[in-house]
């Protein structure tokens, strides 16, 4: 059936390549998002992980930019911020190419999911210490 042989029967049958662009696309279940699913699962991570290995710690990436495809050389696996970076999500889109809290100070703090300036979050913590203990 192709490259991905490897893969349970189920998931061959929910595959089928794309030629032009090299996308393994998925005409199985979609969620709203338009990303593949098998059972509970997003497809490309499950044939990610049967395929290269297990995604320990990260996003999966898709490269070409289709959500529905399963190819594993079209992904990588990146931090949040990469992801939600090099996406074109528009909600979001404004706000990733911000470096400065709405207070006008540069973003220096870094989480998986979230950033902040340090001047503005310790300011936040010393109001909440001081609305505690009533001070």
């Amino acid at each position: 059936m192709g490259p991905f042989t490897s893969l349970p029967e189920r998931i061959q049958q929910r595959i089928e390549p794309e030629p032009n662009s090299g996308c393994w696309i998925w005409i199985g279940r979609r969620n709203p998002a338009g990303y593949g699913r098998t059972g509970p699962k997003l497809a490309h991570r499950v044939v990610y992980e049967k395929l290269v290995g297990p995604i320990t710690d990260g996003e999966v990436d898709h490269l070409c930019k289709v959500r529905w495809c399963v190819n594993p050389s079209h992904m990588e696996i990146v931090p949040h911020h990469v992801n939600v970076d090099r996406g074109d999500y528009k909600s979001n889109h404004k706000n990733v190419k911000k470096t400065h809290c709405p207070e006008g100070h540069p973003y220096d703090v870094f989480r998986e999911k979230w950033r902040g300036c340090r001047t503005c979050i310790n300011k936040n913590w010393m109001n909440r210490w001081r609305e505690k203990n009533g001070r």
